[in-house]
């Protein structure tokens, strides 16, 4: 579903539910009106008003059909555009009425309140955010008013009133022409100002879903930085094939020390523990691909582009550490024991991409390295190291960072038929 289609549902529903209201205050307005008319008719105060009484119970009568239509959400696609210009041609009713009934026919009317209540009913098509329907309503009006000046055009000659204010013989036809001509304006500008609106509050929506998707896709552990460069860059949520830093950091002995403690004491300390982490690999710019138990696994440079993924992934690392120690401290002063835990570095193209069900997408990435990495974090209680780096992951690594580290040894990984060359830190 495109932006367009949404909004239009979400039109839909509320044109609805405006006439639902609208309509019902109407059809009230208009027996009420005709009520009192009538009584004023009966008793003689006003006289001749038959014409407007039963314009006011037509429509009233129209505006309760609406209603219950609106009621039944049944104001869509087509019947919209039938009830809408059905409420443009309302004043067109009186005209009609008097044409058929009176002495001087529409004319009568002519120069009084229906003549203006095409102008309000057209402004309110507006609200339906429908460029064809506000122009074809301007239009609609304008002709049914320009045939009634037409019909009426011997009787309009016929009037011995001069507006005086205006300085204006009443009894010049194209004095009644500007009042269409100004209706097909009106129309096309509530059609424009309408589509206008339409597009801003379209795009609204399609900005919001952004934020939803990055939110979802990418979660919290994603620096705002990097969340709000994806949306500016508009960095295309596809899949493709990247050379990217994966870190893989797993608590050493988790599931030992768990085995006594409830289960909301475990989780705890993880979102404790987590936050520590998560914090260290997005103040580097990497992101939280996913948690996987006491499992962290971060990756540099896939959604944006890094000057060096792994010089970004080692300074995560080390964040990582340090932030271990202060957490630690922490633990130890509330007489809890430390948590220790391997990180793991591994360089290496993956498949990035949002991967999942229709209903159901994460952004994620898959590859021979995200496998590797984490055999390679699991190597560090092996040989009594906090982190361990491929020979791929150093020698992406500048020369100032390559001095810090030391061939550790090769090792032959499970699943793989060559050895992999590990490195360390030397402090």
């Amino acid at each position: 579903m495109n932006n367009f289609d949404e909004f239009d549902r979400l039109v839909e529903k509320q044109v609805n539910a405006t006439l639902k209201v609208g309509s019902l205050s109407s059809a009230v307005l208009g027996f009420s009106s005709g009520l009192i008319l009538w009584i004023g008719s009966y008793f003689e105060i006003a006289k001749h008003i038959e014409v407007p009484i039963f314009w006011t119970v037509f429509g009233g009568t129209y505006s309760l059909i609406i209603f219950f239509l609106a009621k039944q959400e049944k104001v869509r696609n087509y019947t919209k555009y039938a009830v809408m210009l059905g409420f443009v041609s309302l004043p067109s009713v009186i005209y009609l009425i008097a044409y058929l009934t009176l002495p001087a026919g529409a004319a009568t009317y002519i120069n009084g309140p229906p003549g203006y209540l095409y102008f309000f009913l057209i402004i309110v098509t507006g609200f339906s955010f429908d460029f064809k329907l506000s122009f074809l309503s301007g239009i609609f009006a304008a002709v049914q008013y320009s045939i009634i000046i037409f019909v009426s055009s011997e009787n309009i000659s016929k009037l011995i009133h001069v507006d005086l204010l205006m300085q204006q013989d009443n009894r010049f036809l194209i004095f009644y022409y500007f009042r269409p001509i100004m209706m097909v304006i009106s129309g096309y500008a509530v059609a424009t100002i309408g589509n206008h609106v339409r597009s801003l509050i379209s795009e609204t929506i399609e900005r919001e879903r952004e934020n939803t998707f990055m939110n979802r896709i990418f979660g919290q552990y994603v620096s705002p930085e990097v969340r709000e460069k994806v949306m500016q860059e508009n960095v295309a949520i596809k899949g493709e094939k990247k050379n990217v830093a994966v870190l893989f950091c797993d608590i050493r002995g988790f599931t030992t020390a768990s085995e006594n403690k409830p289960p909301e004491e475990i989780v705890s300390e993880l979102n404790e523990y987590f936050d520590a982490m998560a914090k260290a690999i997005t103040t580097a710019n990497g992101t939280i691909d996913k948690f996987i138990g006491d499992a962290i696994m971060a990756v540099f440079g896939g959604v944006i582009g890094l000057e060096n993924p792994s010089d970004s992934a080692l300074d995560a690392a080390r964040r990582m550490v340090r932030n271990l120690e202060v957490l630690n401290r922490k633990r130890m002063q509330k007489g809890l024991p430390k948590i220790r835990n391997g990180i793991g570095l591994h360089y290496g193209e993956v498949y990035l991409g949002a991967i999942g069900s229709e209903n159901r997408k994460d952004y994620t990435v898959i590859g021979d390295i995200v496998n590797t990495t984490s055999r390679i974090e699991s190597l560090c209680k092996e040989h009594k190291v906090a982190l361990l780096l491929s020979e791929q992951f150093y020698d992406e690594l500048p020369d100032s960072q390559k001095f810090e580290c030391y061939k550790l040894a090769e090792t032959l990984l499970k699943g793989r038929k060559e050895k992999t060359i590990l490195y360390a830190l030397k402090s």
